[in-house]
């Protein structure tokens, strides 16, 4: 098996691995260096390695994206798997002591995706958005899931009372115990959000008017891939507020 394309997609896709293992394939599964301690100590992946890596022998291979073809999935019958990946229990632990006793509701937010790609400017949020969101809203305790903050972005975090940890996630596996003790995740098009999702967590997508990818389809907030996703979409392209605007509604009605 071989990952393809973002972080995200291949979180998206490896829930078809439990379908070939259930079929008595030995998985093997070259992937995205980051996502290696996350799947690791999964029971159904004989080998894991990244795409430099050289692994056993094999008798088939197929892109991870091909899957649902091979195997004849469609939106009609594609499983409602509330939940495909997990946090190591020790490592969720671990974040519940530093985060200390849970007095507020615990809000993850991440508003970027890669910096360096060119749609990254239609489907980030705008951090002065974000941070006028999160001043608007002091009661819940925000906690930055963000990890390529700049210098000046992570002050203006601590002043606005953020939870941050920078230099604590050192991968997806890190990411995923800290999101195991969230109760809700908000995030734009990013891996996050798969992560999220695909944890079963509540995860809430902030999404772009422009160039809206293909498997959060058009007009509607739910999404058949992720029962826990809930779409917050732009009415038109870089109307923001009235994205965080309808978020902070929501979570006056959330409870948790």
């Amino acid at each position: 098996m071989v990952g393809e394309q973002g972080h995200g997609d291949n979180i998206q896709f490896c829930r078809f691995l439990y379908n070939l293992h259930a079929a008595g394939a030995r998985v093997l599964f070259q992937t995205t260096e980051g996502l290696i301690p996350l799947l690791n100590n999964s029971a159904i992946i004989t080998w894991i390695g990244r795409y430099t890596d050289t692994p056993p022998e094999f008798d088939y291979w197929i892109p991870i994206m091909s899957l649902p073809g091979v195997l004849g999935v469609t939106l009609e019958n594609l499983p409602k798997q509330v939940q495909y990946l997990n946090a190591r229990p020790d490592a969720a632990a671990a974040w519940l002591k530093i985060l200390g006793a849970k007095k507020r509701m615990r809000v993850g937010f991440s508003w970027s995706g890669r910096r360096d790609a060119w749609l990254n400017r239609h489907k980030s949020v705008p951090f002065e958005t974000v941070l006028a969101m999160i001043k608007r809203n002091p009661n819940y305790e925000w906690i930055n899931l963000q990890v390529d903050v700049t210098t000046e972005e992570d002050q203006a975090l601590a002043a606005a009372g953020v939870t941050r940890y920078p230099g604590s996630v050192q991968s997806f596996a890190d990411t995923a115990a800290l999101i195991n003790c969230l109760d809700v995740v908000i995030s734009v098009d990013t891996a996050i959000t798969h992560l999220a999702a695909a944890m079963g967590r509540p995860t809430w997508l902030m999404l772009q008017w422009f160039a809206t990818d293909w498997r959060w389809m058009l007009d509607r907030d739910s999404n058949p891939w992720y029962p826990t996703v809930r779409i917050f979409r732009q009415p038109s392209m870089g109307d923001w507020t009235s994205v965080t605007k309808k978020i902070e509604q929501y979570l006056t009605w959330f409870k948790v």
